[in-house]
């Protein structure tokens, strides 16, 4: 942070300065007349100047948040992406006849709630399928199949309940460094017709999207593939896919989207290949090891080769190192390559 105005401008260092504008002939002692005068002035003054570094700092989006750092990225045509609710399809068994009405509160044993969006009955065959919505944003309702089990207020005629698919859509806030990030992104990347930079920002204008890798051309002339993947380089759900499809080419190539006219654009996400790293004749403190190995490799993107030289310089450069003998990567003391839908997570080190 930007500290100007308020250096040097303590409430004692600006009481030393008016104590000394007083005549010498004068007590300026603690206690004293003059001394308790100014102390509360001197006060109120530097609570100024700390408001004008406030305002100093809010004038810089590196240096602003929340609602200031937002107005920053909207007068720049980067608007902050909106946190969605999972939803589901869920499978609610019981007697024919029997009414689900809207809004039914449903959860998975640990307590994350759903409700059901319409009202429905259970049929002949004694089930229904009934759509179900989180009850709040966030990607830690996009729950496995078969957890969504329980529902906490009986309704008489309803035997069991579950979730036969995986609950997809839920995405959580955009964190101000986030949404820094594409704003500076931006702004050092102006708008073109339609270049690499311009797919990626596109891209991560959907919630949920926090990865790109942009390939041109990759099926002839007009085609551009659009590889997406989420928090810590996980792959994304059909929902954000469509998403991100939707906001960039619904029209397939016909420019109603924010891809330019003739772009036909395909949205991927990744799979993830583990990199397991050994590292023999390790000796120190290896507690920082996992975290500086993660930081490296989740700034790769798919189809990086992970370098083996790079991995024991990132070894090598964590505090509590003193020596290692050797790295093998997945077994062996060669580089990782990965192909453009790959995207490298760290796996699990072992010391030998």
């Amino acid at each position: 942070m930007l500290s100007i105005y308020a250096n040097g401008n303590s409430s004692d260092e600006i009481l030393t300065r008016m104590k000394d504008d007083v005549t010498s002939d004068v007590d300026k002692s603690e206690g004293s007349f003059v001394n308790d005068v100014l102390s509360p002035t001197s006060k109120e003054s530097s609570n100024r100047y700390s408001k004008l570094d406030d305002l100093l700092n809010k004038a810089f989006p590196q240096y602003s948040k929340g609602d200031y750092l937002k107005m920053h990225a909207a007068s720049r045509g980067v608007p902050e992406t909106s946190a969605n609710c999972a939803a589901v399809n869920e499978t609610i068994n019981g007697t024919k006849g029997t009414k689900i009405p809207a809004n039914t509160i449903l959860q998975t044993p640990g307590g994350l709630k759903y409700l059901t969006t319409v009202e429905c009955i259970i049929g002949d065959d004694g089930k229904v399928s009934s759509p179900l919505k989180a009850i709040d944003v966030g990607s830690k309702y996009n729950v496995p199949a078969n957890t969504i089990t329980q529902l906490p207020i009986s309704i008489n005629g309803v035997t069991s309940v579950t979730n036969e698919s995986l609950a997809t859509g839920g995405t959580d806030p955009e964190t101000d460094i986030e949404l820094l990030a594409r704003l500076l992104q931006r702004v050092q990347n102006p708008p073109s017709s339609g270049n690499k930079s311009d797919y990626e920002r596109w891209a991560k204008e959907v919630s949920g999207v926090k990865g790109v890798k942009v390939i041109p051309l990759w099926e002839g002339p007009g085609t551009v593939k659009v590889i997406c993947y989420g928090e810590n380089g996980t792959p994304l759900d059909s929902t954000i896919l469509s998403n991100v499809k939707q906001h960039i080419d619904p029209g397939n190539g016909t420019g109603e989207g924010t891809a330019p006219i003739g772009a036909t654009v395909t949205i991927v996400t990744v799979t993830n290949k583990f990199i397991n790293i050994t590292i023999q004749g390790f000796q120190g403190d290896n507690s920082s090891i996992p975290t500086n190995l993660q930081a490296y490799i989740n700034n790769l993107k798919p189809g990086s080769t992970i370098k083996l030289i790079n991995i024991q310089a990132e070894i090598t450069n964590t505090i509590g190192v003193e020596d290692f003998t050797g790295v093998k990567l997945n077994g062996s003391a060669a580089n990782v390559t990965t192909t453009d839908e790959e995207k490298p997570i760290l796996g699990v080190i072992t010391y030998e």
